[in-house]
């Protein structure tokens, strides 16, 4: 198995020297506006609880994580070391013989099938489609398949499906006996949530969970944290394939904490939405690429044939000014046309946007 590199190289780059002596990360999509003030109180105020074992599975983040969502009473869920965690658990228990894919999609969900054993088929979504896949097509290519990982919205497209789409999708799949991962990790973005969610579809059908990453939002990637909600029986049978204390101490007290700050949640949605404007309609100026239509709080371009450029070129170019991108051509379904721009703070987007038009380009 090949060795996946993923966005954000900050920490490998960080101590390079740059013309301009800053490193922005565009590369990575995390909220813009770092953790919640409420995350660092609460860390640095309890830091002598790392001499302690972390809560069982049952405590205080979970009942926080139901509130915070709204979730059923009937709901189980499973606390993660990030959702990456989730995924390699789901198929340590599931023991796929063979999944099913839209690429491009989170490279880690083919790791985590293809750890166990697992063979791998692709549905190819097409950009003549703007990356949406046919929800009749892709459930006629089901059959044979165990399980399949579907992202809502996708990463890296953006593309989001329509609560009748999932529902219509999911239904097919069990009838197919394939169980259904719906990973909503970015869905925290949109002041819509409930609007494209599939949780009020918990308790009606038992082939899907649903997986979150609290490290985008929450902007916790370093301190890794993730959960699944499903059944209570799914949930119980997870556990056995985790690691004893996966989720430390301290990544606990901050779930806690972001998921308290109601108000840093608001203002989140509120200035990614700001900024994702700004710079789809900054971005869209250029006649070098095409942007596709942004739905959370990073976009996907395409570089127009005829511009000459790749995105390999386009990277280089903005990391000797000190910018990260994220290249996209190590997607399955994407090649060296297509690179990927995180949504950040305006002044780190303005500086991004000047650096392109010095780069001449048109």
């Amino acid at each position: 198995m090949s060795v996946y590199e993923h966005g954000d190289r900050y920490s490998q780059l960080k101590k390079k020297k740059f013309s301009n002596q800053i490193l922005l990360d565009f590369s990575a999509n995390i909220n813009p506006l770092g953790y919640s003030r409420s995350v660092k109180k609460t860390l640095l105020s309890n830091i002598e609880s790392i001499v302690h074992y972390p809560a069982p599975q049952d405590g205080e983040l979970q009942r926080a994580i139901k509130e915070y969502y709204n979730l059923p009473s009937h709901a189980g869920i499973l606390t993660t070391n990030g959702a990456a965690e989730a995924f390699y658990t789901l198929c340590q228990y599931l023991r796929p013989h063979r999944a099913l894919f839209l690429a491009p999609c989170f490279s880690e969900y083919e790791r985590a099938v293809r750890s166990v054993g697992g063979e791998c088929a692709y549905f190819v979504l097409s950009a003549k489609d703007d990356f949406q896949p046919d929800t009749e097509k892709l459930a006629s290519r089901l059959t044979g398949c165990d399980i399949v990982f579907i992202a809502n919205p996708n990463n890296p497209t953006g593309g989001l499906w329509p609560q009748k789409a999932l529902e219509y999708f999911i239904a097919q799949a069990a009838a197919q006996k394939c169980f259904v991962v719906l990973d909503e990790s970015f869905l925290d973005f949109r002041a819509d949530y409930e609007d494209f969610s599939a949780q009020y579809l918990l308790g009606t059908y038992d082939n899907f969970c649903i997986v979150h990453s609290m490290t985008k939002f929450f902007a916790l990637p370093g301190l890794r944290l993730g959960f699944v909600v499903g059944t209570q029986k799914l949930v119980q049978k997870l556990s056995y394939f985790q690691q004893p204390w996966n989720v430390s101490t301290l990544a606990q007290l901050a779930g806690i904490a972001a998921l308290g700050d109601i108000e840093y949640g608001e203002e989140t949605r509120s200035y990614v939405h700001t900024e994702r404007v700004y710079l789809q309609q900054e971005l869209a100026k250029f006649s070098s690429w095409h942007v596709y239509e942004p739905t959370v709080n990073f976009l996907l371009l395409e570089l127009r044939v005829e511009s000459g450029l790749t995105a390999f070129s386009i990277q280089e170019n903005l990391l000797k000014r000190g910018i990260l991108i994220r290249n996209c051509d190590n997607y399955r379904g994407l090649d060296s046309r297509y690179f990927r721009l995180a949504v950040r703070r305006r002044e780190e987007n303005r500086i991004l946007v000047q650096t392109l038009r010095n780069l001449k380009l048109k």
